[in-house]
């Protein structure tokens, strides 16, 4: 019977995906340009990269494997993201269970909102503080949310 209705089905649920994306980007786009609020925004699209991942990794309502989640969610972003998995994770975890971006030790996490940027992170040395930085721009991640969903999309 499910069968029979596959099409119907399909169609309902890229609606309703369609639906939530269009409402989490959209929101996480107005707390950037609106309020310039990185955290928040970083926030906002390291959820939306683990819901990705769920559907893409078919493990959505599964517990206890949210950093394969996310993973699966950098997969579909592409290798730069899959690059700085690590960096990435520990942004995730700090973001969502402290509200503080905190790096490892000799590192640290620098955030910028500029939509010309071709990378969403990347890695330099900031030489005044001899120390490595994660430049994160959560401007250009959300514009890579954007593909990696017409790319899941593509795939269902």
């Amino acid at each position: 019977m499910l069968e029979d209705k596959r099409d119907e089905v399909m169609q309902a649920l890229r609606q309703q995906l369609d639906h939530i994306m269009e409402f989490q980007l959209n929101d996480i786009e107005k707390a950037l340009v609106l309020a310039g609020a990185n955290f928040l925004a970083t926030q906002g699209a390291v959820v939306c990269t683990e819901f990705l991942g769920g559907i893409y990794g078919g493990t959505l309502t599964q517990r206890g494997v949210e950093r394969d989640r996310f993973e699966a969610g950098l997969r579909l972003l592409g290798a730069d993201y899959v690059s700085v998995s690590n960096d990435l994770w520990d942004l995730r975890c700090s973001l969502l269970h402290s509200y503080l971006p905190h790096g490892r030790p000799g590192r640290y996490y620098y955030f910028i909102n500029d939509p010309d940027s071709p990378h969403g992170f990347f890695r330099e040395v900031d030489a005044a503080k001899g120390q490595e930085r994660i430049v994160v721009n959560p401007r250009v991640w959300v514009r890579d949310l954007k593909a990696a969903y017409a790319k899941l999309v593509q795939v269902l």
